[in-house]
């Protein structure tokens, strides 16, 4: 809705759109695993892989203004999207008498190119042929170090991460309907963790604080000081186990936190038709999630008990939209700050996942 004057507008679609997609795999893995000793053992792998993707779709949508059927577009479209990546894990694990040392370093690099044309036909507007290109490149370099030590009647763990990832999106429309755009996120991310674990006769115990400092960038051409933002967060964890004859008990509580994936936070536009295009918004803030269970497991049945979780800053609105008015009652260009709506949404898995770590064997 938008109002123009003290005179109010309602905009609304209604359509139906049939996807039809073919999708290629084509991957390896390439490694080896060395054991020095029975205490000492290194290895790499690395995974190549290609996913192309062609999509085909048609559709029928009917455009309202103020409940009353404005234009009918109808129309198909395909893509072409190429995806590549490369993934590398190099890791270490050792034994020393009671201390325990384990290292991996992670990188992966990936590329995917979205070719894209739509045929739209217009009742009351002109027709028109979209074509456009996103280009989007990200990599990530992780690496992680744990201590352990033998303490007592369990294990004490102290640890660090540290990780770096660039992702980058060039969009370019042929016909300039829509604005060519650029932007780049540059995130790091430092963090310090130790976890306690204990057998206490019956009594199990894990205690565990992570420490977490998160510097993001956001460019255009230029860094975005507005949305460009830095996180220091701890993330407390605790587990309790305790079996009363044939039924296991447990008491835990964690906190966790989600953040928008860079697809999410990306200001770059797509064309769905002449009056919608999507974007994501470089705005989105993480949401912290606090859960609480008390389950009690019966062996190899069943368990039952109270769950509780809450969540600050939830980030449903993961994805916005920016509608346009009809042609002929347009009063402000796609790009005029404040023209986008959120809407209620899952959100999707980060593109950026650290490749699974090689198997190795523990000490």
């Amino acid at each position: 809705s938008s109002k123009k004057g003290t005179q109010a507008y309602h905009y609304m679609q209604e359509g139906i759109t049939n996807y039809r997609h073919h999708t290629n795999i084509y991957d390896g893995k390439l490694g080896f695993n060395y054991m020095f000793n029975d205490r000492h053992s290194i290895g790499m792998t690395y995974s190549p892989a290609s996913r192309p993707n062609k999509r085909k779709n048609d559709f029928l949508t009917d455009a309202f203004l103020n409940k009353v059927m404005n234009d009918h577009l109808s129309g198909n479209g395909h893509e072409d999207v190429k995806r590549i990546e490369h993934a590398l894990n190099v890791y270490y694990s050792g034994c020393m008498k009671k201390l325990s040392l384990d290292a991996n370093v992670d990188m992966l690099f990936q590329k995917e190119t979205t070719d894209a044309f739509t045929l739209e036909m217009a009742q009351n507007s002109e027709n028109r042929t979209v074509s456009t290109r996103s280009d989007v490149k990200s990599r990530l370099f992780a690496a992680k170090l744990v201590l352990g030590y033998k303490l007592w009647k369990g294990k004490f763990e102290l640890g660090t991460e540290v990780s770096s990832v660039h992702f980058t999106n060039e969009f370019d429309n042929l016909e300039k309907i829509i604005t060519n755009s650029y932007t780049k996120s540059e995130e790091s991310n430092n963090a310090l963790f130790a976890e306690l674990t204990q057998q206490i006769e019956k009594l199990s115990v894990k205690l565990g604080l992570r420490y977490e400092y998160v510097d993001n960038r956001y460019f255009g051409h230029i860094l975005q000081e507005d949305t460009s933002r830095t996180y220091k967060d701890l993330f407390p964890t605790a587990m309790f186990t305790y079996p009363i004859g044939k039924v296991q008990t447990r008491l835990s509580y964690a906190r966790n936190i989600s953040r928008p994936s860079f697809n999410q936070l990306t200001g770059s536009l797509t064309y769905i038709n002449r009056y919608l295009y999507e974007s994501g918004n470089p705005f989105l803030r993480p949401g912290t999630i606090e859960r609480r269970q008390s389950p009690f497991r019966r062996f190899n049945t069943f368990a039952i008990g109270p769950r509780c979780q809450s969540a600050r800053h939830p980030r449903c609105a993961a994805r916005w939209r920016r509608r346009r008015s009809p042609p002929e009652k347009c009063s402000s260009p796609p790009g005029t700050p404040g023209a986008g709506r959120t809407q209620c949404g899952q959100c999707p898995v980060p593109p950026l996942q650290p490749p699974a770590q090689a198997l190795r064997r523990p000490c």
